[in-house]
């Protein structure tokens, strides 16, 4: 699959949200990220495990050669009817463990399509809107907060590549290469490189989609905030040491959701001088962030006109005050969700 760092050229990305998700996302001028294990389907994070299972049992003769499965502690969780083996929970990182179940991967969700039905009932089944973003806006905070955007794997085929590419990285040759030699505590070191193993399917797990939602096409921004903790710790380790990472101002923040509390990221938006160029500085209240939002659909629901005068009043006041930037359609979905 083709590595992607910025949205395509000429491709139009839509969020779906409830009214309380856009306003709180021009109140705060932030996108929201939501951590990976509360995704609407709590089982999607474990979908790219059963999986990798079973490429590495197939395809890699086992999981870890028979020989050394004594070395591994003998510990499995279920979860959703999901088996995982220990050694998907392992790493070195303090971190990781200090906040256990919760890994700190988040994730932004957009799709292809700015009016469809399994959409709508996914994401605001009470009522809501899908909009679109401005693409050179998107891409450049996905460069200074180090994002990444892919599109989403729906087909088998092109999941299993991407597993074998993107989260094994070797031969099925050269993976059991790697249980030949022993470091000094008399491990492979294959086992080491497992805990990276697991830690890139877990920042990958949102791209993991079955094949019976491919009419979504949906995609996802990805912050893996455990990819810069190093940075993080190494900052608060040497205070004089000054590294430019706008990481160090984002921290993990909770929610409330339905039956549990979220944690979430806020990362915002960024500011422009009156040169175009992007302004970190994120205390100088003098220069104004605009959140560029060029189509709006309202979703099904009654009181249409009402919300779409609504809707017009509100993004000329908060984005920039110019009438007529945002355009705004009514969804032609025939949902009745009141």
């Amino acid at each position: 699959m083709e590595q992607v760092s910025k949205i395509p050229d000429g491709k139009k990305l839509f969020h779906y949200s409830t009214p309380p998700g856009l306003l709180g996302m021009l109140e705060s001028k932030c996108l929201w990220f939501s951590n990976i294990h509360y995704l609407n389907d709590s089982r999607e994070y474990y979908y790219i495990f059963d999986l990798l299972k079973r490429v590495l049992e197939e395809g890699y003769h086992a999981i870890v050669p028979q020989k050394y499965l004594s070395v591994i502690k003998e510990k499995e969780r279920t979860r959703n009817n999901y088996d995982e083996p220990a050694w998907l929970y392992e790493t070195d990182t303090d971190y990781w463990t200090n906040i256990n179940m919760i890994l700190p991967v988040f994730s932004f969700s957009l799709t292809e399509k700015k009016d469809i039905l399994s959409q709508w009932r996914g994401y605001c089944p009470d009522g809501g809107y899908s909009f679109s973003f401005d693409s050179e806006q998107l891409n450049d905070m996905m460069r200074e907060y180090r994002l990444e955007i892919k599109k989403c794997l729906y087909d088998d085929t092109e999941q299993r590549k991407f597993i074998r590419d993107e989260v094994i990285g070797v031969t099925p040759e050269n993976y059991v290469l790697a249980f030949t030699d022993q470091t000094p505590f008399g491990l492979p070191p294959a086992l080491d490189s497992m805990k990276y193993m697991y830690a890139r399917a877990s920042r990958y797990a949102p791209l993991f989609k079955h094949y019976k939602f491919k009419e979504e096409r949906e995609w996802r921004i990805i912050k893996d905030y455990n990819k810069d903790f190093s940075e993080r710790i190494l900052m608060d380790q040497n205070p004089a040491l000054e590294l430019d990472i706008v990481e160090k101002r984002i921290d993990i923040k909770f929610r409330y959701g339905k039956n549990t509390i979220i944690p979430y990221l806020q990362i915002p938006f960024l500011k422009y001088n009156e040169k175009g160029e992007t302004v970190l500085d994120e205390y100088n209240n003098k220069i104004k962030t605009h959140i560029k939002i060029p189509e709006l659909v309202i979703g099904p629901g009654p009181q249409k006109e009402l919300n779409e005068q609504a809707c017009k009043t509100m993004l000329n006041m908060r984005i920039d005050g110019r009438e007529g930037n945002t355009k705004i359609v009514q969804s032609k979905v025939p949902y009745r969700n009141w």
